[in-house]
Protein backbone atom coordinates (compact mmCIF):
# COMPACT_ATOMS: atom_id res chain seq x y z
CA UNK A 1 0.00 0.00 0.00
CA UNK A 2 1.20 3.35 -0.68
CA UNK A 3 0.31 6.49 0.91
CA UNK A 4 0.09 10.10 -0.20
CA UNK A 5 0.82 12.69 1.96
CA UNK A 6 -1.26 15.80 2.42
CA UNK A 7 0.89 19.35 2.98
CA UNK A 8 -1.38 19.79 5.94
CA UNK A 9 -1.56 16.98 8.71
CA UNK A 10 -4.74 17.15 10.64
CA UNK A 11 -4.08 15.39 14.33
CA UNK A 12 -6.60 15.49 16.68
CA UNK A 13 -7.40 14.14 20.56
CA UNK A 14 -9.99 12.38 22.41
CA UNK A 15 -10.46 10.84 26.07
CA UNK A 16 -12.72 8.00 24.53
CA UNK A 17 -14.07 6.89 28.45
CA UNK A 18 -13.28 3.31 27.80
CA UNK A 19 -16.03 3.61 24.61
CA UNK A 20 -18.55 4.63 27.19
CA UNK A 21 -20.64 7.60 27.50
CA UNK A 22 -21.10 9.31 31.10
CA UNK A 23 -24.33 7.16 31.54
CA UNK A 24 -22.06 3.98 31.38
CA UNK A 25 -24.26 3.23 27.89
CA UNK A 26 -21.32 2.38 25.41
CA UNK A 27 -21.25 4.53 21.76
CA UNK A 28 -19.49 3.97 18.48
CA UNK A 29 -15.83 4.81 19.08
CA UNK A 30 -15.18 3.88 15.31
CA UNK A 31 -17.75 6.36 14.35
CA UNK A 32 -16.53 9.21 16.53
CA UNK A 33 -13.14 9.01 14.96
CA UNK A 34 -14.13 8.64 11.52
CA UNK A 35 -15.79 12.12 12.48
CA UNK A 36 -12.97 13.99 13.66
CA UNK A 37 -11.89 14.06 10.28
CA UNK A 38 -8.40 14.01 11.05
CA UNK A 39 -5.45 12.05 10.14
CA UNK A 40 -3.70 11.03 13.45
CA UNK A 41 -6.03 10.70 16.78
CA UNK A 42 -4.35 10.59 20.13
CA UNK A 43 -6.34 8.12 21.78
CA UNK A 44 -7.20 8.97 26.63
CA UNK A 45 -8.32 5.81 28.64
CA UNK A 46 -8.40 3.10 25.70
CA UNK A 47 -10.25 0.01 26.66
CA UNK A 48 -8.48 -3.28 25.97
CA UNK A 49 -10.98 -6.00 27.35
CA UNK A 50 -9.33 -9.32 28.33
CA UNK A 51 -9.86 -11.62 25.40
CA UNK A 52 -9.98 -9.31 22.83
CA UNK A 53 -12.45 -7.86 20.57
CA UNK A 54 -13.28 -4.20 21.94
CA UNK A 55 -13.11 -1.41 19.67
CA UNK A 56 -9.73 -0.73 19.29
CA UNK A 57 -9.80 -3.60 17.34
CA UNK A 58 -12.13 -2.52 15.07
CA UNK A 59 -10.11 0.63 14.74
CA UNK A 60 -7.55 -1.58 12.68
CA UNK A 61 -10.14 -3.06 10.72
CA UNK A 62 -11.53 0.34 9.81
CA UNK A 63 -7.68 0.96 8.40
CA UNK A 64 -6.10 3.22 10.67
CA UNK A 65 -2.41 1.95 12.15
CA UNK A 66 -2.26 1.83 15.60
CA UNK A 67 0.05 2.40 18.32
CA UNK A 68 -0.98 1.37 21.54
CA UNK A 69 0.08 1.10 25.38
CA UNK A 70 -1.37 -0.43 28.03
CA UNK A 71 -0.57 1.44 31.63
CA UNK A 72 -2.82 -0.58 34.04
CA UNK A 73 -5.32 -3.24 34.50
CA UNK A 74 -8.87 -2.00 34.58
CA UNK A 75 -12.93 -2.71 35.06
CA UNK A 76 -16.07 -1.30 33.87
CA UNK A 77 -18.34 -2.63 36.73
CA UNK A 78 -19.83 -0.87 38.76
CA UNK A 79 -18.18 2.21 37.20
CA UNK A 80 -15.13 2.28 34.34
CA UNK A 81 -11.94 2.58 36.24
CA UNK A 82 -8.50 1.40 36.89
CA UNK A 83 -8.59 -1.52 39.55
CA UNK A 84 -5.95 -1.00 42.64
CA UNK A 85 -5.87 -5.14 42.95
CA UNK A 86 -4.41 -5.86 39.33
CA UNK A 87 -6.13 -9.24 39.89
CA UNK A 88 -9.75 -7.43 40.02
CA UNK A 89 -9.52 -5.86 36.65
CA UNK A 90 -10.93 -7.90 33.16
CA UNK A 91 -8.94 -5.91 31.00
CA UNK A 92 -6.37 -2.87 30.57
CA UNK A 93 -6.53 0.72 30.38
CA UNK A 94 -4.30 3.32 28.37
CA UNK A 95 -3.30 5.29 25.55
CA UNK A 96 -3.01 4.43 21.96
CA UNK A 97 -2.22 6.51 18.59
CA UNK A 98 -4.56 5.82 15.02
CA UNK A 99 -3.22 7.17 11.88
CA UNK A 100 -3.89 7.12 8.43
CA UNK A 101 -0.56 8.05 7.76
CA UNK A 102 2.53 5.46 8.26
CA UNK A 103 3.72 5.74 11.86
CA UNK A 104 7.38 5.28 13.22
CA UNK A 105 9.75 4.87 15.54
CA UNK A 106 7.31 4.16 18.59
CA UNK A 107 8.27 4.99 22.01
CA UNK A 108 7.07 4.88 26.04
CA UNK A 109 8.42 8.19 27.63
CA UNK A 110 8.66 7.37 31.30
CA UNK A 111 6.29 10.43 33.28
CA UNK A 112 6.18 8.73 37.13
CA UNK A 113 4.11 7.67 39.46
CA UNK A 114 2.08 10.17 41.77
CA UNK A 115 0.81 9.44 45.26
CA UNK A 116 -2.94 8.57 45.02
CA UNK A 117 -3.53 7.57 41.59
CA UNK A 118 -4.24 3.75 41.35
CA UNK A 119 -2.86 3.93 37.87
CA UNK A 120 0.49 3.48 39.48
CA UNK A 121 3.15 4.35 37.01
CA UNK A 122 2.39 6.41 33.86
CA UNK A 123 3.90 7.09 30.51
CA UNK A 124 3.17 8.81 27.63
CA UNK A 125 3.18 7.25 24.22
CA UNK A 126 5.46 8.80 21.21
CA UNK A 127 5.45 8.21 17.54
CA UNK A 128 6.96 9.78 14.66
CA UNK A 129 4.43 10.87 11.99
CA UNK A 130 6.18 9.63 8.28
CA UNK A 131 5.31 12.97 6.31
CA UNK A 132 7.30 11.99 3.36
CA UNK A 133 9.53 15.10 4.78
CA UNK A 134 13.36 15.03 6.00
CA UNK A 135 12.11 13.97 9.30
CA UNK A 136 8.69 13.17 10.82
CA UNK A 137 6.17 15.13 13.13
CA UNK A 138 6.16 13.41 16.35
CA UNK A 139 3.04 13.18 18.22
CA UNK A 140 2.74 11.93 21.75
CA UNK A 141 -0.13 11.22 23.46
CA UNK A 142 -0.80 11.62 27.93
CA UNK A 143 -3.39 11.66 30.23
CA UNK A 144 -2.15 13.46 33.38
CA UNK A 145 -3.17 12.00 36.67
CA UNK A 146 -6.86 13.31 38.03
CA UNK A 147 -5.87 14.65 41.33
CA UNK A 148 -5.57 18.48 40.57
CA UNK A 149 -2.30 19.45 42.59
CA UNK A 150 -0.45 16.52 41.32
CA UNK A 151 -1.19 16.62 37.22
CA UNK A 152 1.44 19.21 37.37
CA UNK A 153 4.07 16.76 38.33
CA UNK A 154 3.20 14.44 35.30
CA UNK A 155 3.47 17.63 33.11
CA UNK A 156 6.74 19.04 34.08
CA UNK A 157 7.99 15.63 33.69
CA UNK A 158 7.07 15.13 30.19
CA UNK A 159 8.04 18.52 29.10
CA UNK A 160 11.47 18.01 31.06
CA UNK A 161 11.94 15.31 28.47
CA UNK A 162 10.36 16.62 25.15
CA UNK A 163 12.80 19.63 25.92
CA UNK A 164 14.60 20.82 22.53
CA UNK A 165 12.05 18.99 20.63
CA UNK A 166 10.99 20.11 17.05
CA UNK A 167 8.29 19.21 14.43
CA UNK A 168 5.85 18.32 17.91
CA UNK A 169 2.61 17.55 18.94
CA UNK A 170 1.76 16.78 22.30
CA UNK A 171 -1.96 15.87 22.93
CA UNK A 172 -3.84 14.41 25.34
CA UNK A 173 -6.22 14.53 28.70
CA UNK A 174 -3.86 17.17 30.96
CA UNK A 175 -6.57 17.13 33.76
CA UNK A 176 -5.64 20.66 33.95
CA UNK A 177 -6.47 24.61 32.69
CA UNK A 178 -4.56 25.56 29.73
CA UNK A 179 -2.73 28.39 31.76
CA UNK A 180 -1.64 26.32 34.40
CA UNK A 181 -0.63 23.32 31.55
CA UNK A 182 1.42 26.53 29.84
CA UNK A 183 3.78 26.83 32.84
CA UNK A 184 4.95 23.47 32.18
CA UNK A 185 5.08 23.36 28.46
CA UNK A 186 6.91 27.39 27.95
CA UNK A 187 7.24 28.45 24.37
CA UNK A 188 4.62 25.87 22.69
CA UNK A 189 1.38 27.04 21.10
CA UNK A 190 -1.70 25.96 22.75
CA UNK A 191 -4.07 26.94 19.84
CA UNK A 192 -7.07 24.66 20.45
CA UNK A 193 -9.12 27.01 22.61
CA UNK A 194 -12.64 26.35 24.40
CA UNK A 195 -14.44 24.27 27.04
CA UNK A 196 -13.87 20.31 26.64
CA UNK A 197 -15.22 18.73 30.25
CA UNK A 198 -17.75 17.31 30.82
CA UNK A 199 -19.24 16.96 27.30
CA UNK A 200 -22.67 17.51 27.40
CA UNK A 201 -22.01 20.68 29.53
CA UNK A 202 -18.86 21.71 29.58
CA UNK A 203 -17.17 24.27 31.86
CA UNK A 204 -13.54 23.98 31.47
CA UNK A 205 -10.80 22.37 29.04
CA UNK A 206 -8.44 19.96 30.63
CA UNK A 207 -7.86 18.48 27.21
CA UNK A 208 -4.66 20.25 25.09
CA UNK A 209 -2.84 20.12 22.07
CA UNK A 210 0.72 21.60 22.21
CA UNK A 211 2.76 22.54 19.35
CA UNK A 212 6.26 23.25 18.95
CA UNK A 213 6.22 27.00 17.28
CA UNK A 214 8.41 25.74 14.16
CA UNK A 215 5.41 24.40 12.99
CA UNK A 216 2.65 26.95 11.42
CA UNK A 217 -0.73 25.81 12.96
CA UNK A 218 -3.81 26.18 10.13
CA UNK A 219 -6.51 25.84 11.97
CA UNK A 220 -7.62 24.58 15.64
CA UNK A 221 -10.63 23.83 17.26
CA UNK A 222 -12.42 22.19 20.47
CA UNK A 223 -14.91 20.12 18.16
CA UNK A 224 -19.08 18.61 19.16
CA UNK A 225 -19.47 16.00 21.57
CA UNK A 226 -19.11 12.47 19.86
CA UNK A 227 -20.48 10.21 22.77
CA UNK A 228 -17.57 10.44 25.52
CA UNK A 229 -17.34 12.34 28.09
CA UNK A 230 -14.44 14.55 26.93
CA UNK A 231 -15.26 17.18 23.62
CA UNK A 232 -12.23 16.04 21.25
CA UNK A 233 -9.83 18.57 19.67
CA UNK A 234 -8.26 18.87 16.80
CA UNK A 235 -5.25 20.81 14.85
CA UNK A 236 -4.24 21.08 11.53
CA UNK A 237 -0.51 22.06 10.96
CA UNK A 238 0.82 23.10 7.44
CA UNK A 239 4.14 20.51 6.89
CA UNK A 240 5.19 21.58 3.39
CA UNK A 241 5.13 20.10 -0.01
CA UNK A 242 5.11 16.41 -0.20
CA UNK A 243 8.78 15.37 -1.18
CA UNK A 244 7.66 11.81 -2.94
CA UNK A 245 5.60 8.58 -1.37
CA UNK A 246 5.94 6.71 1.06
CA UNK A 247 5.10 2.78 1.29
CA UNK A 248 4.36 2.39 5.30
CA UNK A 249 3.96 -1.58 5.00
CA UNK A 250 7.27 -2.37 6.65
CA UNK A 251 7.82 0.99 8.78
CA UNK A 252 5.66 -0.55 11.51
CA UNK A 253 6.98 -4.19 11.15
CA UNK A 254 9.55 -3.82 13.80
CA UNK A 255 6.44 -3.44 16.06
CA UNK A 256 5.01 -6.13 15.73
CA UNK A 257 4.02 -8.46 19.03
CA UNK A 258 4.21 -11.65 19.58
CA UNK A 259 1.08 -13.37 18.58
CA UNK A 260 -0.61 -9.82 17.47
CA UNK A 261 -1.75 -9.60 13.35
CA UNK A 262 -1.62 -5.86 14.17
CA UNK A 263 1.22 -3.33 14.18
CA UNK A 264 1.60 -1.63 18.12
CA UNK A 265 3.75 -1.16 21.02
CA UNK A 266 2.16 -2.54 24.20
CA UNK A 267 3.35 -2.82 27.99
CA UNK A 268 1.17 -5.49 29.65
CA UNK A 269 2.72 -5.43 32.89
CA UNK A 270 2.26 -3.38 35.71
CA UNK A 271 5.45 -0.94 36.60
CA UNK A 272 4.79 -0.68 40.29
CA UNK A 273 2.22 -1.41 42.76
CA UNK A 274 -0.91 0.34 42.09
CA UNK A 275 -1.84 2.47 45.16
CA UNK A 276 -5.83 2.53 46.63
CA UNK A 277 -7.72 5.01 45.43
CA UNK A 278 -8.95 7.16 48.25
CA UNK A 279 -12.27 9.26 48.05
CA UNK A 280 -11.68 13.03 47.95
CA UNK A 281 -11.10 13.11 44.04
CA UNK A 282 -11.06 16.45 42.18
CA UNK A 283 -13.49 14.25 39.75
CA UNK A 284 -14.43 11.48 37.75
CA UNK A 285 -11.83 11.67 35.01
CA UNK A 286 -9.34 9.33 36.18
Amino acid sequence: MIARIPEVVSIASLNAHYGLRSDGEPFDVVDACRSLDADVIALQEVWWPDGGGGWIDELHKDGYQLAELRLARAGLSPNPDVCPEPADGTGWWGVAIASRIPLTNPEPIDIGKTPLDAAGRRSALRVGVNTGRAEPISVTAVHATHYFPLAPLHHRRLARLLRGSTRSVVCGDFNLWGPLTGLSFRNWQRPARGRSFPAHRPHSQIDHVLVTSDLQVEHAEVLGDVGSDHRPLRVRVAIGPPSGLVSPDSLLEPILTAGSRRPCICLPTLSDEADGRPTGSTGNDQ
